[in-house]
């Protein structure tokens, strides 16, 4: 069985892209994702334990790996035309902060803009809150 066939990526009737990691993990685990016109944000379930936002920082795949699977093509075409490719290359560079920018872009064209313009100081700014919510 191929690595691929053990992560199920697929979109839900709502628009939220579900990725399930039983299979892969041997028990029952999926995160899901929210569409961008929703706002980004995701929650996961691991046994009958379900999480939320407050308690996942990073649902734990590379943006980059659902950008190359089929089952997140639709979630993906939610996102602004040229953002994707833009998102793939901060994550190369800013390792562990992707999905709070997505969280924060979806939900702003303030924050997007500065993205775009500057994402040195959006990491900058993303790092900071993460250190404040941790060491609270």
């Amino acid at each position: 069985m191929e690595s691929t066939d053990l992560l199920v990526v697929a979109c839900d009737d709502n628009g939220n892209l579900v990725i399930n990691f039983s299979q892969l993990f041997g028990y029952p685990c999926v995160a899901k994702l929210t569409p961008w016109e929703n706002g980004i944000s995701w929650s996961g379930s691991a046994e009958t334990e379900d999480q939320d936002i407050s308690a996942i920082h990073e649902p734990g795949i590379p943006f980059v790996a659902i950008c190359s699977t089929e089952g997140a093509d639709s979630w993906l075409e939610t996102f602004p035309a040229g953002l994707q490719p833009k998102l793939v290359e901060f994550e190369a560079k800013y390792r562990g902060t992707l999905y709070a920018l997505l969280w924060c872009i979806s939900r702003s064209q303030h924050a997007r803009e500065l993205f775009e313009n500057c994402p040195l100081l959006v990491w900058l700014v993303l790092i900071l809150i993460t250190l404040d919510t941790i060491y609270k």
